[in-house]
């Protein structure tokens, strides 16, 4: 038994080292969102559901929008929360409702910007078993707008500014603007030819990628993300990480 509960440990403890050199702005941004709904003095079930929210929706953005788009939209969502909370409050807005509004702000806008941008997205989650993304997070900006009319107005108000700003951002990308798709790192062959490619085998090669990198693609929207094999999650991630 004692063996067991070892391994275990040691599981967890590879698996969280793994996720933080692999991410490692996302691993900070979720102990920013932690320390700050801590501060704020929020229960504990608010606090579990926002920083998971944050991994949930951060990690989707980091792998299919790239690391500058993470940055932008959980700092800018967060910011449009405070905003919205500080139009709601007054001058004299606690500071408890300060950083608890950015928290909420930002999970919800980082979740809303993959979402919009990627909504055919399969995911795989406990209750819900193969749900597209879209729905997902219809479902969550919803239960945040019916607590619109109720008693629940003060900390679901700021969160839909950051839906509203993470919206934007989406259309923004549509246009063009920080349109970042993962492409495959392309490995130097241990023993380069001695001439240099010419235009033609450079693009053949380029072409041969990108059609690797649609085939990864569709076999996302056909069976979402986990379907991927470890190699291809691999690939998608360190090509992620370079652009």
């Amino acid at each position: 038994m004692q063996n067991q509960f070892t391994q275990r440990l040691n599981l967890l403890k590879w698996n969280f080292q793994q996720f933080y050199r692999q991410n490692p702005t996302l691993f900070y941004l979720m102990l920013l969102s932690f320390a700050l709904l801590l501060v704020a003095k929020e229960n504990l079930f608010t606090i579990i559901y926002l920083v998971y929210l944050t991994y949930f929706g951060g990690f989707l953005l980091r792998q299919f929008m790239g690391l500058q788009s993470l940055s932008i939209t959980y700092w800018s969502t967060g910011a449009a929360g405070v905003l919205t909370a500080m139009m709601y409050h007054g001058v004299e807005t606690p500071i408890s409702t300060v950083l608890s509004a950015f928290a909420g702000a930002a999970a919800l806008g980082l979740l809303t910007a993959v979402a919009f941008k990627n909504p055919e997205i399969k995911m795989q989650l406990m209750f819900f078993g193969g749900s597209q993304l879209k729905w997902v997070a219809a479902i969550l900006v919803g239960l945040d707008l019916i607590g619109l009319m109720g008693p629940r107005l003060a900390q679901t108000l700021p969160h839909l500014g950051g839906v509203v700003v993470a919206l934007l951002l989406a259309l923004w990308w549509k246009k063009g603007t920080f349109n970042h798709k993962p492409k495959f790192k392309s490995y130097s062959n241990p023993n380069p030819p001695s001439r240099p490619e010419t235009d033609q085998q450079y693009h053949e090669r380029k072409q041969a990628q990108q059609a690797q990198l649609d085939s990864v693609l569709d076999k996302i929207k056909r069976n979402g993300y986990e379907s991927l094999s470890s190699e291809e999650k691999k690939k998608l991630f360190d090509q992620s990480k370079n652009d």
